[in-house]
């Protein structure tokens, strides 16, 4: 696994400090899992476990990042197994990470139980894949953003309590 470059001590507890604050959690840990076009880190807490993704500076804007979550929280709306994101106690979608760099975009999602698809290969398994990826296909051709920054995720937020 490539490491993240901001995979520190001292940032790992900015991490930690900022989701303890802006979600009230407690006893929050955080376990770096990849580090790709977004450094995805898993996080253990008193109330159970999450998803935080940082999106590294300059690899989306944060429009980009907020349709793509709007998206996510529409497939989730549909009954589409994703993961949807947690709205802050503020309303707000991310929390802004201050870095040499410039400002990365970070969010917290559900946590979803499951085995990754490469380690359950097998014809059934491609069959649900394959039919996720159809229904994926044919909600997002439906789809009619009629929403405004985190109102469609408040919704599936709302619904789902």
């Amino acid at each position: 696994m490539r490491k993240s470059r901001f995979f520190t001590p001292e940032f790992t507890q900015a991490i930690v400090r900022k989701i303890e604050a802006a979600y009230s959690l407690s006893d929050v840990k955080c376990q770096l899992l990849t580090a790709t076009m977004c450094d995805v880190y898993l996080i253990t807490s008193f109330q159970g476990k999450n998803i935080f993704y940082i999106y590294r500076h300059a690899q989306r804007t944060r429009e980009e990042i907020t349709a793509e979550w709007h998206f996510v929280a529409y497939l989730f709306a549909h009954n589409i197994s994703v993961a949807p994101a947690i709205l802050n106690k503020d309303g707000g979608l991310m929390l802004e990470f201050n870095v040499p760099e410039g400002e990365l975009y970070g969010l917290l999602t559900t946590y979803v139980e499951g085995e990754h698809f490469r380690r359950r290969a097998s014809t059934e398994a491609a069959t649900e894949i394959g039919r996720s990826i159809a229904q994926i296909h044919l909600l997002s051709d439906r789809m009619r953003p009629n929403c405004t920054d985190n109102q469609m995720i408040l919704i599936v937020c709302w619904n789902n309590m």
